[in-house]
């Protein structure tokens, strides 16, 4: 952002909650977001890179992680709390303060989506010549 403001590159990629200062500020203009489908509120009229013709998506997601050899039963209270955080108001009104559009997965299904991000990650990372 910053090489950006000053004048030193014309694009950044970043995410959604970060702009949003300088957008309201009148210091940059969104071309397009990554994620799958167009985001809400004050973005949901950018298009997403598909709109625009690229076969470009990328969303940002964060997890948290556990030992390998944690027991079933803690792994599964784990599990069962950050769901039912997921679903809190609380959380609810946490995401929308910070901009953060909705996107929950946990256990099995968090462990494949994350499995498929690394080998996308290395398939990228081979056809641009980072890894063999």
């Amino acid at each position: 952002m910053t090489t950006m403001l000053g004048g030193f590159v014309n694009v950044f990629s970043g995410e959604a909650s970060e702009m949003m200062g300088q957008l309201e500020a009148g210091a940059i203009k969104i071309i397009t977001v990554l994620s799958p489908e167009r985001l809400g509120g004050d973005l949901n009229h950018i298009p997403t890179a598909r709109e625009a013709g690229f076969d470009v998506e990328w969303i940002t997601w964060r997890g948290f992680y556990a030992p390998r050899d944690i027991p079933d039963s803690a792994y599964n209270r784990w599990v069962e709390t950050f769901t039912a955080l997921a679903q809190s108001e609380a959380w609810e009104q946490a995401r929308r303060m910070n901009r953060l559009e909705p996107f929950f997965l946990a256990g099995e299904p968090f462990t494949d989506f994350v499995s498929t991000q690394v080998e996308d990650f290395r398939a990228i990372s081979r056809d641009l010549g980072i890894l063999r």
